[in-house]
């Protein structure tokens, strides 16, 4: 597959979303590095409008498994937790060492999608996915997106994130085969769009923050068109990359700036 700026992709189930390469890529800059109005209070104070900065780079270390930072980083993705299931939360990692470690999972987009709309048991990589969801999700509080976003944190490769906006364009039961069967079928698009983002953000955000890889590239593509923030990500993305553009460079170029040779 010969990926283009126009090159495009169709997510989700309940609700499909088409879209371009280019227009992806303008989508989630704008997310990760869209502004607010300056001259608003709020926007001197704090002008990052969404939730890239408070979540994706956000208490990151090297904990082997699952640590208190992933707990924290959740509520920047407005998970909602309050002290009592942070603490049910952070007393299982603390205290649990047969909690699965994902490490050496493979990729989410590697996995089976049989396996991911059923548990197969001890003795394949799903399983641990599988055992995971199980453990956090039984305390009192942790539902599905919670976890989600709990896990998702640490292993930003290997466990999917859910919550109701998701649940919009995705099934709930279907959601990690659906989701694991959307990256399969165009897995050179969404490695171009992770390295597009990531040259962007080397490039004219002086490396701030950090990469986003193709599972939560995915779910913010899938958030904007459930919230209805599309249109106005869509309008920062824009002007952040009219910004940058070389008039120098060869016109034509709809991503003029960013793309950079292979």
């Amino acid at each position: 597959m010969s990926v283009t700026t126009s090159s495009t992709v169709t997510i989700g189930r309940r609700q499909e979303i088409t879209v371009s390469l280019e227009e992806a890529l303008r989508v989630t800059i704008g997310f990760a590095f869209g502004v607010a109005d300056l001259n608003l209070d709020y926007g001197r104070d704090n002008p990052y409008l969404y939730a890239y900065r408070s979540y994706d780079c956000a208490l990151r270390n090297d904990a082997p498994g699952l640590s208190e930072a992933d707990v924290f980083a959740s509520a920047g993705l407005n998970s909602g937790i309050d002290s009592a299931v942070m603490l049910r939360l952070l007393a299982i990692i603390d205290n649990d060492p047969t909690l699965p470690n994902l490490a050496t999972v493979p990729e989410f987009w590697l996995l089976s999608p049989d396996c991911l709309r059923r548990d197969p048991g001890p003795g394949c990589p799903e399983h641990e996915l599988w055992e995971i969801w199980r453990r956090l999700t039984k305390l009192e509080g942790v539902a599905g997106a919670v976890a989600s976003k709990v896990i998702h944190h640490r292993w930003d490769t290997k466990f999917a994130l859910f919550d109701s906006r998701i649940a919009r364009i995705y099934h709930g039961d279907e959601s990690w085969a659906e989701i694991c069967e959307d990256l399969q079928h165009t897995s050179e698009w969404w490695e171009e769009l992770e390295r597009q983002f990531d040259c962007y953000r080397v490039k004219h955000q002086n490396g701030r923050g950090v990469s986003l890889r193709r599972l939560r590239l995915l779910d913010i593509l899938a958030w904007a068109q459930a919230a209805r923030y599309w249109e106005h990500l869509l309008k920062l993305g824009t002007a952040l990359l009219n910004s940058t553009t070389d008039p120098r460079q060869r016109a034509g170029s709809p991503i003029t700036g960013v793309v950079a040779a292979r």
